[in-house]
């Protein structure tokens, strides 16, 4: 079984007809668990032709959307759903947890490191307005 190996160490490969990317945790981000996650075959492809960097797999394919909502089904086709907690904006998500809420958004750093940080009930509603995108809302409620 050929495999390939992206830019953070996780390794894409496929086996009997599907495609998975084994997810490794990543120190201080949303990727805390080692799981496996069946990925649809135009991701495999992708990297088979030489894309290897995370954070443009992030920002082509949501990938990162898909690796958190993973719970053993694939997610085809699907769009995650915005909840009554959750927003996601492109490539990143807002959420409310208890009386606290965050962002969440891949930084542009090597590797794509997932930034999760407390943001105040203001910027949470102002994020699920849709009415603004990422730079944005970090210019704006400078959250560098």
């Amino acid at each position: 079984m050929k495999s390939y190996i992206l830019d953070n160490d996780w390794k894409v490969y496929k086996e009997k007809n599907k495609y998975f990317i084994e997810v490794r945790p990543i120190k201080n981000s949303i990727f805390k668990y080692h799981e496996t996650v069946e990925i649809e075959e135009e991701i495999f492809l992708d990297i088979v032709n030489g894309e290897n960097q995370v954070k443009n797999l992030f920002k082509k394919f949501g990938l990162h959307k898909i690796i958190m909502a993973w719970n053993g089904k694939p997610l085809k086709g699907k769009r995650l759903k915005n909840t009554e907690n959750k927003y996601y904006g492109g490539g990143w998500l807002v959420q409310r947890e208890g009386k606290k809420y965050f962002i969440e958004y891949l930084a542009a750093s090597q590797g794509g490191k997932v930034i999760k940080r407390e943001i105040d009930e203001k910027i949470y509603l102002v994020a699920r307005s849709g009415k603004v995108d990422l730079p944005e809302l970090i210019k704006r409620f400078n959250l560098y």
